[in-house]
């Protein structure tokens, strides 16, 4: 494998890498929205086991809202409710009016608990995110310096070789080990010089940055020109670049 393979491979990695990233992340939501839902059946199933059968009947009498609101509320409250619909039923001709009253005062203690709730979810989920940011951006750090060790020789900045390197870590053990080797095995030619051949069958110097790339293909595209005088310069240039492919991915590398 060359250089120029080795370097798509690291794309394809990182390509890779965020696509699962992206399924672990949708995955994670799917999940937490069963569980969710698991748990609001298991709620329920407690409260309504906590009540007799005519404290049911009521339940089973409220609004779809109201049995949320009910649910929520704390075992006071609930039998708060519960005890007013009692008395209300007790006294007809106010049943509409007090049932109502009751409810509405449940349903603003409700929204107090609800806002104190949610305040604090978003207090604890800030707080979980700070971690992983900080657990992410530690460990990119960590391959950070491993990629200096490991990988010195490859283009990129440190950030994107460490994040090459933590897609290659958290590959099963055997591609993981391979493409451990194969990135050693290449960045020690890239370290050493050794390049491909050109067309001519000669081994190409090894420019230091894209500016001596650039002189030697200019060089090169000289000599093509002084042996076919009809070559343009653009064109002498375009064939001693397809002639070089190592010089031109030096030249293009930067």
């Amino acid at each position: 494998m060359n250089i120029e393979e080795l370097q798509k491979s690291l794309e394809e990695i990182k390509t890779n890498y965020a696509t699962l990233e992206k399924k672990f992340e949708d995955s994670e939501q799917k999940h937490t929205e069963e569980l969710q839902k698991a748990e609001d059946r298991a709620v329920l199933a407690e409260t309504l086991a906590t009540l007799s059968k005519e404290d049911q009947e009521i339940f089973k009498s409220f609004s779809d809202e109201q049995k949320q609101e009910f649910i929520k509320a704390d075992a006071e409250t609930r039998m708060s409710a519960l005890e007013d619909v009692r008395k209300a039923e007790a006294e007809p001709e106010d049943i509409p009016e007090k049932i109502q009253k009751r409810f509405s005062s449940l349903t603003e203690e409700l929204k107090k608990q609800r806002k104190q709730t949610e305040e604090s979810e978003k207090r604890n989920e800030e707080l979980v995110k700070r971690i992983a940011k900080t657990e992410r951006e530690n460990r990119i750090k960590d391959f950070e310096k491993r990629a200096a060790e490991e990988i010195p020789a490859f283009s990129g900045d440190a950030q994107e070789k460490a994040i090459a390197l933590m897609a290659v870590e958290d590959m099963p053990e055997g591609p993981r080990e391979t493409i451990k080797k194969m990135l050693k095995a290449g960045d020690a030619a890239i370290a050493k010089n050794l390049v491909p051949v050109g067309s001519d069958g000669d081994v190409l110097d090894t420019p230091s940055d894209s500016s001596e790339a650039w002189k030697m293909i200019e060089k090169k595209a000289a000599e093509l020109k002084s042996t076919d005088s009809s070559l343009t310069v653009e064109k002498a240039i375009s064939k001693a670049m397809k002639d070089n492919p190592s010089l031109y991915a030096r030249y293009i590398a930067g």
